[in-house]
């Protein structure tokens, strides 16, 4: 998926104003990496580095913390949900340790809601491909008996001039 959704206010929320800059843009980043990946808002512990490349780990780690503290990511630990009475999040069930967006999928698309639409998608692209495969075949069939069709008078020499 190309594109997240967020609210163009979100900045100036006050859990986010609390949270701080660094925080915010850690969310940011997870919500791309959640998208990219189509993890439908988790975050495994061992991928935490992936999420915003080349933030210190001290700031992450700061980041994160303050991001749990003001409810906009929970903590989740292997075959447990996080603990939030939000319905799309108590539905998560982790299979790792690691962290899920609070309220990802009511704002951004599910997994599966995305590998279905790329599967659409591609179908509907093959049948386009097959069409303009046919209308090149029937262009040349149609161009190739108009050729044959012309005398060609193979004892011409090319002006010299």
């Amino acid at each position: 998926m190309p594109w997240v959704k967020t609210e163009d206010r979100a900045r100036c929320h006050p859990k986010f104003f609390r949270a701080g800059c660094l925080s915010f843009g850690w969310w940011s980043a997870g919500l791309g990496y959640c998208n990219e990946h189509l993890t439908d808002g988790f975050i495994a512990t061992r991928n935490l580095e992936l999420v915003f490349p080349g933030m210190l780990p001290a700031d992450r780690e700061a980041a994160i913390e303050s991001l749990v503290r003001e409810g906009l990511v929970h903590v989740v630990s292997k075959g447990e949900h996080p603990d939030c009475h939000a319905p799309l999040c108590r539905r998560f069930r982790a299979r790792e340790d690691g962290y899920l967006m609070h309220d990802f999928l009511v704002y951004q698309p599910s997994r599966e809601h995305t590998e279905n639409v790329r599967r659409v998608r591609s179908e509907v692209a093959r049948k386009g491909g097959v069409e303009s495969g046919k209308s090149r075949k029937q262009i040349a069939s149609t161009t190739t008996k108009q050729n044959r069709s012309k005398p060609t008078n193979s004892l011409t020499r090319p002006d010299p001039t």
